[in-house]
């Protein structure tokens, strides 16, 4: 357990971001925090938990009283926390912290102490304020032009017998006009470049994580026996899946301004093809996957790749305590429109939560249960919309879930 531990605290301290454990009483006493504190807010760990009014003292006071209303919300609820808030380093200086943390209980559900971390994304958020004076900034031109546009028209409109000054006036405009339309394509232009730079700061925490494993991997392959490499190994696999979602959402988005290359393709094919590729998924289960014939479907190849994908992983996953989980592909013809569905034996849900379901970020499991970030059906429905399409469930608790979809 202390060679555990020891490895724990290796990994924890070399992340990005500070970690930390409170407390759950009225002190809120800081019982760990990661060295990672020392370089965001400039106070090492023993003077942080000798002072505990730091926090306390050092919260902006423009955030301090939201920031309470959402840490006893948690406290009161049990549910995890999660705020975006400044803090005065020992400097001075002003650093904006993503606060993420759990309230970790036994296995009688007793709650036992604050588990969190803590990410600098005070870049981020300077970022961010930069893009919003830029946008300002297009506000006010685009204002200002359409209120000089209007002027002229009222001035064309009492000097109709000056002809000459009306087509100078004119021409003046649509100067003016096409200045701002090259100026909104810059400013759309550093908002793709602005999601590509917040891309980037999601993928450094996942590139350390990914290369900390793999040293363990490669420099301690003695130390560390086959279940802990396996484990390592897993949490590669995790890290990597991330960053691919990452790249699909940056993907999604761009081809939602791009024409998409809609052809008839042949959905059984697709399907099979994603079945087969999820095999570290179902390889040790018993799986029974059923493809009925379908007619050919126009749509985008790569895009309903990533459909299939995510609903068979959500398949496969509310299917996991199933001696035997069933999948099932198909289709059915409903009001002479061809519609698809997806379908699993799985725990399903009550339909009353139905209406989170495609929302980002929406779960209706606790992640102890099942893993995930609620981001799949959300891109599937993105697909299916992009498609012309619409997508909508059926599910019952205990009793399993269908997806079913037109495009």
């Amino acid at each position: 357990m202390q060679e555990s531990e020891i490895r724990f605290r290796t990994l924890v301290e070399h992340l990005p971001a500070i970690t930390y454990t409170a407390a759950l009483d009225e002190s809120s006493t800081t019982l760990y925090i990661s060295p990672q504190l020392e370089e965001t807010l400039g106070v090492s760990p023993e003077a942080y938990k000798a002072d505990p009014d730091f926090w306390v003292k050092n919260l902006h006071d423009k955030d301090r009283e939201r920031v309470f209303r959402e840490v006893s919300y948690s406290h009161k609820t049990g549910q995890p926390f999660f705020s975006e808030y400044r803090m005065t380093s020992t400097d001075g200086r002003i650093v904006w912290l993503r606060d993420e943390a759990v309230i970790v209980k036994d296995d009688k559900g007793k709650p036992l102490y604050l588990q969190g971390v803590m990410f600098d994304i005070t870049k981020r958020k300077q970022d961010e304020e930069e893009l919003a004076k830029h946008r300002d900034h297009l506000g006010e031109m685009v204002k200002e032009r359409t209120t000089e546009l209007e002027k002229r028209i009222s001035e064309i409109e009492q000097l109709n017998s000056a002809m000459v000054n009306l087509m100078e006036d004119l021409r003046v405009s649509n100067k003016s006009l096409e200045l701002s339309t090259r100026r909104l394509d810059n400013a759309n232009k550093e908002l793709e470049a602005f999601s590509y730079s917040v891309s980037h700061d999601l993928r450094a925490p996942l590139r350390a994580v990914d290369g900390f494993s793999r040293l363990l991997l490669e420099e301690y392959p003695d130390v560390l026996d086959e279940q802990g490499q396996h484990y390592l190994q897993r949490v590669r696999t995790g890290t990597q899946s991330m960053g691919q979602l990452i790249d699909d959402i940056l993907n999604l988005s761009r081809i939602g301004r791009q024409p998409m290359e809609k052809k008839e393709i042949n959905l059984e094919s697709v399907a099979k093809n994603v079945y087969k590729t999820l095999k570290h998924e179902w390889k040790n289960r018993k799986v029974n996957f059923t493809v009925h014939h379908c007619p050919p479907a126009l749509a985008d190849h790569n895009l309903m790749q990533i459909v299939f994908t995510n609903l068979f992983s959500n398949a496969l996953k509310f299917t996991r305590n199933k001696k035997e989980a069933r999948i099932e592909i198909g289709c059915k013809t409903k009001d002479k429109q061809t519609v698809f569905f997806v379908k699993d034996n799985g725990v399903g849900f009550d339909m009353k939560y139905a209406g989170k379901l495609f929302s980002p970020f929406q779960r209706l499991h606790h992640n102890e249960e099942y893993e995930g970030v609620g981001v799949g059906l959300s891109i599937v429905q993105r697909i299916i919309h992009r498609h012309g399409g619409r997508i909508w469930v059926e599910s019952k608790l205990d009793a399993g879930t269908t997806f079913y979809f037109t495009v």
